[in-house]
């Protein structure tokens, strides 16, 4: 579960940085 919890914590800073983020 602790892989489940990294890709969503990643998933949600993705998409609160935007564009403008390091991807």
């Amino acid at each position: 579960w602790m892989l489940a919890v990294f890709m969503l914590m990643h998933f949600l800073m993705i998409r609160k940085q935007g564009i403008s983020g390091p991807l």
